[in-house]
């Protein structure tokens, strides 16, 4: 598996999808997509996507303006968490708890998206909080949860409880037909590959925490168990 691809590096078998926001999904996820969809829709949920594919300079964006305070971070009770209050590594802890760290998100593949429920609010009204979807998007967290519990189901909730890594995430949903090949393939060489290749901030850090922070926050997760 190409190290490029893996690592968001590369826009490889992805396919634009959609009206005017033009999401890309990998190519082989999208018919599978548009059945999770219809099946939604008569259900009575309008089911579109915050967001799906996410490049390796979009991760460490949103990353550098969470360092910075551009952008702002919320710890497990929904409270402000101020970066300037805490030390390297509790900072790193914090904006893994529901940001990937850079070349290291399964949203680099296409495979993953987050989603949510047109027929309760608009995109940019949504928050993405484990809150939210028990409240307001109920139904459609219900709807997935029932997916998943299939036999042999192809849509996987990564994030569908805490694992002591990465929060609980109701709105991420993967294909794991196309997703689990990427996930095997996303070795430690290749996190620690991609770290030598970056240089957003606090990397060095995460160097120092390598094989903890790999297993904690990268692989943690319930494709992988």
């Amino acid at each position: 598996m190409a190290f490029e691809f893996l690592t968001g590096r590369l826009q490889n078998n992805l396919k634009y999808f959609g009206g005017e926001q033009k999401f890309m999904l990998h190519q082989d996820v999208v018919k599978s997509f548009i059945t999770l969809q219809s099946k939604a829709m008569r259900s009575g949920i309008n089911l579109q996507i915050v967001s799906a594919y996410r490049s390796y300079e979009a991760q460490a964006k949103i990353w550098n303006d969470k360092v910075t305070g551009k952008r702002k971070i919320f710890d497990d009770q929904g409270q402000l968490v101020i970066p300037d209050e805490l030390s390297e590594d509790e900072l790193i802890d914090a904006i893994c708890r529901f940001s990937a760290i850079p070349g290291a998100s399964r949203h680099h593949w296409g495979t993953d998206l987050d989603i949510y429920d047109l027929n309760i609010k608009e995109r940019t009204l949504v928050k993405l909080t484990e809150q939210e979807y028990q409240t307001d998007f109920e139904k459609l967290n219900l709807f997935l949860q029932d997916e998943t519990s299939k036999e042999n189901p192809n849509l996987l909730l990564p994030y569908d409880r805490d694992r002591g890594g990465i929060a609980v995430e109701p709105w991420h949903v993967s294909f794991q037909q196309v997703s689990s090949g990427f996930n095997d393939a996303y070795t430690i060489d290749i996190f620690k590959k991609n770290l030598t290749q970056s240089s957003f901030h606090l990397k060095d850090f995460i160097e120092d925490r390598l094989e903890e922070i790999f297993n904690r926050f990268v692989k943690n997760n319930l494709n992988s168990e």
